[in-house]
């Protein structure tokens, strides 16, 4: 062991020791910092989305249920006029 100028053997030792020991836990630490894939995004998107959906239905089914009747989802359509102009 090459002796460093200030340290002891013993605590050279120990200093390379401790390293060793750390090592795994630091790539541990590293691993779980990495940035999340697409697959586990879109999973958490996918949820978040379900969730508010769920929320979206839960509240129209309250107020419809106030109401006492069906609301509907998409206005209606415009009605034509009774009487049309004759075409030329």
């Amino acid at each position: 062991m090459r002796r460093v100028r200030g340290m002891s053997p013993s605590l050279l030792a120990m200093t390379k020791k401790g390293a060793v020991q750390l090592t795994p836990a630091l790539l541990l630490l590293l691993a779980a910092c990495q940035k999340p894939t697409f697959d586990e995004r879109y999973a958490e998107a996918e949820k978040s989305i379900r969730a508010t959906a769920a929320a979206i239905d839960k509240e129209l089914a309250e107020r419809e249920k106030a109401e006492g009747g069906a609301i509907p989802s998409v206005p209606p359509a415009p009605q034509a006029p009774a009487s049309l102009p004759a075409a030329r």
